[in-house]
C-alpha cells in the first residue's frame, strides 16, 4: 500500500518490501520487490534479535539494515517509510534536499504544540523524541553510510519500545544524530510526514485541482499512525486533540486509507500495534 502510493508518484523508483517471516500472501504490486530479513543481516544476528524483540521492535531495529541493503544495491539515495504512510504528491522536495545532505529526518512538529492537556502534548513529544522514525532518508556517500552503520549498531541490541525507560524503538536514537552527523538535514516541508502530532500547525485543504495540501503546500505523504479502521471517525488511538469532521479533508484522507488497506475485525490487534504508531 505504502510502496504502491510511492510508485504512483515515482514510477521509476525501486521499491523494497521487507518480510519479517518470509510470508507474503498478497500481490505487492508491479515493480515492488520482496526482500526477506535474512537477506539484509546475518542469520545468527537476526535469530538473536528475534528472541530479543517483539515483532514491532524488530521492525524498528531492522530499519538501518534495510536502508543499507538498498544502498548496496546501487541506490544513490534510500528512503524508508513506515507501512502506514501514503504518498499524495511527488517527493521531489525531499529528494532534492537529500542531494545536498547525508541524512534526512522529519521532526514531529515545527512549532510548539499547544499546552492544553490534550494528547499529544509537549511531554509526549519530549518522550517520543524530536524526530519521527516513520521516515528516514540517507544518501549513499561515506557520511551517510557511517550514519547508518552507527544506527544499526544501536538498534541491533537497543531498540526496545519502553517509554518509561526513555526508549521508543529506534526513534530516540535519532535525537543524537544532528550532533554526531553534521551533514544531517531536517525536512521542514509542511507536507512531509503529516500526522496527528503536527496537525495543529498544518491545516489541511485542497488546491484548485482537488489535490490535498498541508499548510498551503502539497501534501507529500500522510502518516496514519494509530488509525483504527474500526473507529473511522477517530484519527488515532494515541491522540485526543483532533476531531474528524464529516466531509473534511481529513475525513477524505482516512476514507482513502480505509479503501486501500485490507481490514477485518479479526486483524484489529495487528492494526493497534502497527509499527508506524507514534512511540
Amino acid at each position: 500500500m505504502t510502496l504502491k502510493s510511492i510508485k504512483a508518484q515515482h514510477p521509476q523508483s525501486r521499491c523494497l518490501l521487507l518480510l519479517l517471516d518470509g510470508k507474503q500472501t498478497d500481490d505487492p504490486g508491479a515493480g515492488i520487490e520482496l526482500m526477506e530479513a535474512d537477506a539484509i543481516i546475518d542469520w545468527s544476528v537476526l535469530a538473536a534479535m528475534r528472541k530479543r524483540y517483539s515483532q514491532s521492535e524488530l521492525c524498528f531495529a531492522l530499519k538501518p539494515f534495510l536502508l543499507r541493503a538498498a544502498l548496496n544495491m546501487g541506490a544513490s539515495q534510500a528512503h524508508y517509510f513506515d507501512g502506514d504512510c501514503l504518498a499524495y504528491a511527488p517527493l521531489d522536495p525531499m529528494l532534492e534536499q537529500l542531494d545536498g545532505a547525508d541524512l534526512l529526518l522529519t521532526p514531529h512538529s515545527l512549532t510548539p504544540i499547544p499546552d492544553d492537556g490534550l494528547r499529544p502534548g509537549a511531554l509526549t513529544l519530549l518522550r517520543a523524541g524530536s524526530f519521527n522514525a516513520g521516515y528516514i532518508g540517507v544518501r549513499g556517500n561515506i557520511a551517510g553510510r557511517e550514519a547508518l552503520n552507527w544506527l544499526a549498531r544501536m538498534t541491533q541490541d537497543r531498540a526496545f519500545n519502553r517509554p518509561r525507560e526513555g526508549m521508543c524503538g529506534d526513534q530516540r536514537w535519532l535525537d543524537l544524530a544532528p550532533v554526531l552527523f553534521p551533514g544531517l538535514a531536517i525536512c521542514r516541508h509542511p507536507g512531509a510526514n503529516v500526522a496527528y502530532w503536527n496537525l495543529h500547525e498544518r491545516a489541511l485543504s485542497v488546491d484548485d485541482r482537488g489535490r490535498p495540501c498541508a499548510a498551503g503546500q502539497p501534501l507529500l505523504f500522510f502518516h496514519f499512525s494509530g488509525y483504527d479502521p474500526a473507529q473511522p471517525a477517530s484519527l488515532s488511538i494515541h491522540q485526543s486533540r483532533h476531531v474528524v469532521s464529516p466531509d473534511s479533508v481529513l475525513a477524505e484522507l482516512l476514507a482513502d486509507y480505509r479503501a486501500r488497506v485490507p481490514y477485518s475485525p479479526k486483524a484489529r490487534s495487528a492494526w493497534r500495534f502497527w509499527p508506524g504508531r507514534a512511540r
